[in-house]
């Protein structure tokens, strides 16, 4: 049975299929671990917000390239992904360097979009305030996509059951991510893409449990669709 492990030189990076497949791989090689999930509700996320902060022509190009945004994680091992237990800090330096990574991979993959998913899986964990990893950028020097991305993973990753927490209800998530984006000397999330998911909570919630149950019926996993989600109501 592989596991995330393998060496990710070893993706062919001619296209987005193959790294699509082998992310939707890893859900038959390592149970319980959730990355195509994840990624296919993230991706459903980030085309909702892009159209509603007003770039609805970019939303299938950013929702196509965020599906790739935790590839490097292919590349950690399955038991520091998966631990119960509180990560050491040279477990958590393991875990940081999926942005890396991965960005490499994409920057080197043939696909028209490549470069854009590199900067989201490079810059998807660097806060709005400069910090989280890796540093270097801060604001509006983070691009759009990795911004939008940022707002979406965190979303997610308090929705989804993890092997070291359980699920949070929507409304539970979304005070959470409230107080982070209070809890340091800046914002931690950009103001404007964080306001559009309060503002369409409904909407993201219900969008949430569709891709949620998209993913687990096997329906598209293997090939992210991008489409544009329109302007909603809040």
């Amino acid at each position: 049975m592989r596991s995330p492990e393998s060496n990710l030189q070893s993706i062919p990076t001619d296209a987005f299929s193959n790294l699509s497949r082998r992310i939707a791989e890893s859900e038959q090689s390592t149970p319980g671990l959730g990355l195509a999930f994840h990624s296919h509700r993230v991706s459903a996320l980030v085309a909702h917000l892009a159209s509603v902060i007003g770039h609805e022509a970019s939303a299938a190009r950013f929702s196509r390239a965020a599906y790739f945004h935790d590839l490097g994680k292919l590349a950690v091992p399955t038991g520091i992904l998966m631990s119960p237990d509180v990560l050491t800090s040279d477990e958590r330096a393991i875990v940081e360097t999926h942005s890396e990574s991965g960005a490499d991979i994409l920057a080197s993959s043939s696909a028209p979009d490549g470069a854009l998913a590199a900067d989201i899986a490079r810059w998807h964990h660097t806060r709005f305030d400069g910090s989280g990893y890796p540093k270097g950028r801060v604001g509006s020097e983070i691009p759009l996509a990795a911004r939008i991305t940022a707002v979406a993973d965190v979303y997610d990753a308090l929705r989804s059951r993890r092997s070291y927490k359980p699920e949070e209800t929507n409304d539970s998530a979304l005070a959470r991510m409230r107080t982070i984006q209070r809890a340091g000397s800046g914002f931690v999330f950009d103001p404007q893409i964080l306001e559009a998911l309060f503002d369409t909570n409904r909407n993201v919630s219900l969008l949430w449990d569709a891709a949620a149950l998209c993913a687990i019926s096997g329906s598209d996993t293997n090939s992210p669709r991008g489409r544009p989600h329109r302007r909603l109501r809040p």
